[in-house]
């Protein structure tokens, strides 16, 4: 599998894992967390469409610091450590669009 490849498989186990935990949590903490979630599913749209062009973009930093980023999603229980955890991934994401 190449670098973009692997980026592709982290970064979209980690944001389905997100919505699973966003859609466990209460109404009104949804309705907090999900205009972030909105911005980073079309952030993530834009990227996908990069990581699927000719060419490899993904370098082992930022493998290193998705595989990071994953230990916050993985914690994330509660709306706060949600929104960080979404927080990060927009920030990733962004930078790299």
């Amino acid at each position: 599998m190449d670098k973009d490849a692997e980026m592709l498989n982290n970064l979209g186990n980690q944001i389905t894992d997100l919505q699973i935990k966003y859609r466990v949590l209460p109404l009104d903490e949804q309705m907090a967390i999900h205009p972030a979630l909105m911005r980073l599913l079309q952030e993530y749209s834009q990227y996908q469409s990069k990581l699927l062009m000719i060419g490899i973009i993904t370098t082992d930093t930022d493998l290193d610091e998705i595989r990071a980023i994953k230990t916050a999603v993985n914690a994330a229980a509660k709306k706060m450590e949600l929104f960080t955890a979404i927080a990060k991934l927009i920030s990733f994401v962004t930078v790299r669009i």
